[in-house]
């Protein structure tokens, strides 16, 4: 006498078939289980109202007409759908009744793929071909289909799919899945998995499923398309929009394949919210109306329709409306049309929103970085250290890697900006201060002669700054500073008309400081704590202090180094060689300034135990003001075991010709034994030592530069030290 049993939301896995014995029964309530089996309920012939939604039903059986369950305002007191049902067994006399009816997938009482059948046992034509049945259970395994989230209370009617191909449910009843009757036989027609924890990539096995209208992979984390794509002959609607992984929020589809281009049935691609990269070829597509790349980090893009065909309207088949979007894309300087309709594009309202774009059929120098400057990205890669630098994201030291343009083509590599100039995409920007490069900077830096903004400080970079920086003349700012640079500033800085500031402080530069009294938009010039001294830019100094609103040039390094020399009775001379006509000079010894000791020499005359002390010099300038130089300490020491009481060792050494151009003849007595001749420069740096034999009879300074020096001959009864001009 049961009339009405309501079992709904319990979590059933199962119902026993007894309970097709329940003949009085007119209500049968058992949505919102887990019942994973058939139902056989053909000996219910009062039943009014049958809800079985949201289970994993895959057979049901009825004796009744859809009458039945009409209710008011033409609705049924039924519902099936979300199932894995494929085929419903009516009686014979009632089938018509029941494939006319309203109780079909369009009004929501089924799902789809659904037939109505006298015999569901003798139905064939209800099952897709088992190539694409393999082809879903591949997309199921290579997506990791156990994690999907399958959310059944979202806008999709289906099951989870089951990864058994000889279980031949009904596909079209599972999760994203709709199928179609095409010639006779069902296939799968659309996939739509958004936002359902897909992880990993799309299989080649993709391809089987040849009557695919529409696949929509949203809002998940597929890191790879099978190229195999490509070959699908039927697909109108490709969506894989926002890739990213749902744990570190990172995006893993990175590029796509070229053999999208081949789906010339295509209406609607959509990439957006990815980081896609290099350049995207949609010139074959000629049926395109929707496209949208936005968000991406694409550098070219190639499509072969009119902007006409994105007018906006609705396509309400498909469910997309004709719209073209492509912003945001930092890297993206030119899109590739064809020849008729670059005047339509130019014409466009795409043209007026980003006047950045250029539109033309060639957009290759848009795109790709002259070689010449990708070679000198790769030699300061390789002549840097770059494998060791903090951040190296996509440089190489691979030439052939770097002009490949994805990702390789400068536009992405860390700290490296493009922008387009003349109709071609130059390197106008380079930030890789603090990020540890060591070595010697390529020649070939130079050739990045668009560059405007560099920015090399805090580094360990040593050796000389290559002259053909020169070449740089578009230079706007440059910081070397903090750096190991030697050598001097190239003279092609001067030619840096657009040049506002130039930093190199903390360094070893030294020599002339090229002219850059003719660059009226220099705001900023650094170069203390260097070497440089008075003469290298003391003809300038004046329109720096009043040009110049930051000129910074104090402190400079002390000119040699710290030595200690011993005295003889022999006069001594101390010298210091400063350049610059107007320097003013002050000899300390012992920290205290010598009286009279004013000029570049100081000579200490017949010393004695008294002249012992630390001796230095510092050098002003009454140009270049607020800037004290200073020499090397030289400690001297009264050394009586090496003087001579007379002029006899002075007399027996003879040393010619002085001045020389390199060789010099040395002369001594035979009264006395020759023990060494060590050189020094006139700041007291010892540069070679010699030792004595027997045989000696010339002395060859012809590698060292013109000046003066000091021959220190050391004998076994004292020393004399002859001074000698090199040539």
């Amino acid at each position: 006498t049961l009339k009405k049993l309501d079992l709904n939301n319990n979590g059933l896995t199962s119902l026993p078939s007894t309970i097709n014995n329940l003949t009085k029964l007119e209500s049968l309530e058992i949505q919102y289980n887990e019942i994973n089996s058939g139902l056989d309920l053909s000996n219910l012939e009062l039943l009014k109202v049958l809800t079985i939604q949201y289970n994993n039903i895959y057979e049901l059986k009825l004796n009744l007409s859809p009458t039945a369950f009409r209710g008011s305002n033409n609705n049924y007191s039924i519902q099936l759908r979300r199932n894995a049902i494929g085929c419903i067994e009516v009686p014979s006399d009632e089938l018509v009744a029941w494939q006319l009816a309203e109780i079909n997938e369009e009004r929501g009482y089924i799902d789809n793929g659904v037939i109505y059948s006298d015999n569901c046992s003798a139905v064939t034509t209800n099952s897709i071909p088992d190539i694409e049945r393999e082809a879903l259970i591949a997309i199921y395994n290579s997506t990791k289909g156990t994690d999907w989230k399958n959310d059944l209370s979202s806008s999709y009617n289906g099951v989870p799919w089951v990864a058994d191909a000889t279980q031949k449910r009904n596909v079209g009843a599972w999760f994203g899945v709709t199928t179609a009757i095409i010639n006779g036989q069902k296939h799968v027609t659309k996939i739509e998995l958004n936002s359902n924890l897909l992880e990993g990539a799309l299989p080649e096995e993709i391809k089987n499923l040849t009557e695919l209208v529409s696949l929509k992979i949203n809002s998940n984390a597929v890191n790879e398309l099978a190229k195999e794509i490509g070959e699908l002959p039927k697909l109108e609607v490709l969506e894989f929009n926002s890739q990213r992984n749902s744990s570190n929020s990172e995006y893993v589809l990175k590029e796509i394949p070229s053999e999208i281009n081949n789906i010339t049935t295509l209406k609607r691609l959509g990439l957006n919210g990815n980081q896609l990269e290099g350049n995207l070829d949609f010139s074959n597509l000629t049926n395109l109306t929707s496209l949208d790349v936005n968000s991406n980090q694409i550098t070219g893009l190639k499509i072969g329709v009119s902007p006409n065909v994105f007018d906006g309207q609705s396509n309400g088949s498909l469910n997309f409306s004709n719209t073209f979007s492509f912003s945001s894309n930092q890297y993206l300087y030119c899109i590739a049309v064809s020849q008729n309709t670059i005047a339509d594009w130019e014409g466009s309202s795409y043209a007026s929103s980003y006047p950045n774009i250029v539109w033309g059929q060639d957009c290759s120098a848009y795109n790709n970085v002259p070689t010449n400057e990708i070679q000198a990205l790769v030699d300061m890669y390789n002549n840097l250290d770059g494998a060791n630098w903090t951040n190296n994201s996509n440089w190489t030291g691979d030439l052939s890697k770097a002009t490949i343009n994805s990702p390789y083509n400068a536009t992405k590599w860390q700290g490296v900006t493009t922008e387009i100039i003349n109709g071609g995409k130059h390197i106008t920007q380079l930030t890789l201060n603090s990020n540890k490069l060591k070595g010697e900077l390529p020649e070939s830096l130079g050739n990045l002669t668009k560059i405007k903004l560099l920015y090399l400080q805090n580094n360990e970079i040593s050796g000389v700054i290559p002259t053909s920086v020169g070449n740089m003349i578009e230079m706007e700012t440059m910081y070397v500073n903090n750096n190991e640079l030697t050598g001097s500033l190239p003279e092609g800085i001067k030619n840096y008309t657009k040049l506002q500031t130039l930093i190199v402080e903390n360094n070893k530069l030294e020599g002339n400081v090229p002219d850059l009294t003719a660059i009226n938009t220099l705001s900023s010039l650094n170069i203390r704590n260097n070497k440089f001294q008075f003469g290298d830019f003391e003809d300038e100094f004046a329109t720096y202090k009043s040009n110049i609103n930051s000129f910074s040039y104090s402190p400079q390094a002390k000119i040699g180094e710290d030595t200690s020399e011993d005295l003889t009775n022999a006069d001594y001379r101390l010298d210091a060689v400063v350049s610059g006509d107007h320097n003013e000079y002050q000899w300390y010894k012992d920290n205290s300034p010598i009286q009279g000791a004013t000029e570049a020499s100081y000579d200490i005359l017949s010393p004695t135990s008294a002249d012992d002390g630390i001796y230095y010099c510092r050098i002003t300038n009454t140009v270049v003001t607020n800037l004290t130089i200073e020499t090397g300490k030289i400690t001297l020491k009264y050394d009586t075991s090496l003087s001579t009481e007379d002029e006899e060792l002075e007399k027996a050494v003879k040393l010619y010709p002085n001045p020389t151009k390199g060789l010099l003849n040395l002369n001594i007595s035979n009264q006395f034994e020759l023990k060494k001749i060590e050189i020094y420069t006139v700041l007291g740096k010892k540069i070679r030592e010699i030792k004595a034999n027997s045989g000696l009879k010339n002395i060859d300074i012809s590698n060292l530069s013109s000046g003066m020096y000091l021959i220190n001959i050391v004998t076994e009864k004292g020393r004399v030290v002859k001074r000698v001009m090199r040539e």
